[in-house]
C-alpha cells in the first residue's frame, strides 16, 4: 500500500521525498513549506 502511494506522490519513487520509512516509527509524511 506504501508502495502505491509513493507512486503517485513522488517524482522519483525509489529515492522518496515526502513519505519515508522511519526505523522504530513507522511512515513519515514530510510537507515542504
Amino acid at each position: 500500500y506504501m508502495g502505491q502511494l509513493r507512486h503517485k506522490l513522488e517524482r522519483n519513487p525509489s529515492r522518496p521525498e515526502f513519505l519515508t520509512t522511519e526505523p522504530g516509527v513507522g511512515y513519515r509524511l514530510r510537507i515542504q513549506e
